[in-house]
């Protein structure tokens, strides 16, 4: 067993593991997890090349998106980029720009939509609730896979930051439970009643909610939700 995965394996046997992940998620402080996990366990490290592979729900993600005809888009949490090589491939001219926690993440995404023939903007490290991007920069901010990892009141902030940016739409695919009185930790992650944490966020907007193309797992297909956010 190499280096990497003797640790990997000792950082998932460690004593109160299980308490520490839910406090990490009450708190927030899950996102340094993401930040500095690529020295833990060596994430991203061994991210695939570019491909014409897509998931499903990366697909429907670019159904949602591509009514607006976007020129500018800013992705939340943009991981290694597969959403955003997609989104070159399919429109080049669209102006692709994305913060995330992890900086070697970023480095992946900007090389995969450099390889599938998109443009590149603005790439830079930062936190959903505190965008690094001018008002209205964008036409469309997205988010994938991100707000499971936020708290109730993070979360609101990264919607008003999302919507501070975008002139036209709010994309958010995550965890939602729209007969949720408050948000609840389930299964490890954060479940939103997400309508109601936009409603606090922008008030009067606009919200079509499409059921989750990602079924790859019992807790999206229980509670995986995307959401279109308009005002």
């Amino acid at each position: 067993m190499d280096a990497k995965r003797l640790l990997r394996s000792a950082v998932r046997r460690l004593p109160g593991r299980a308490a520490l992940r839910a406090l990490a998620f009450r708190t927030g402080a899950i996102k340094y997890w993401w930040r500095y996990r690529h020295l833990i366990d060596g994430s991203y490290h061994d991210a695939p090349p570019p491909s014409t592979y897509t998931d499903p729900h990366r697909e429907q993600l670019w159904s949602l998106v591509s009514p607006f005809s976007p020129s500018a888009l800013v992705e939340v949490g943009c991981g290694d980029g597969a959403n955003l090589a997609l989104f070159a491939r399919n429109a080049p001219t669209l102006r692709l720009s994305a913060i995330d926690v992890n900086p070697l993440a970023l480095g992946i995404a900007q090389q995969r939509v450099r390889a599938s023939g998109g443009t590149v903007g603005t790439f830079e490290q930062g936190f959903a609730e505190r965008l690094p991007f001018p008002d209205a920069s964008a036409d469309v901010t997205l988010s994938d896979a991100v707000f499971m990892y936020l708290p109730p009141d993070t979360a609101v902030a990264a919607l008003r930051e999302m919507r501070r940016v975008a002139t036209q739409a709010i994309v958010v695919h995550t965890f939602s439970d729209d007969a949720l009185a408050a948000s609840a930790v389930v299964g490890g992650n954060w479940v939103h009643n997400l309508p109601a944490l936009i409603a606090r966020a922008v008030p009067g907007a606009r919200v079509n909610r499409q059921p989750s193309a990602l079924v790859t797992s019992p807790q999206w297909r229980d509670f995986g939700a995307a959401f279109v956010v308009t005002w």
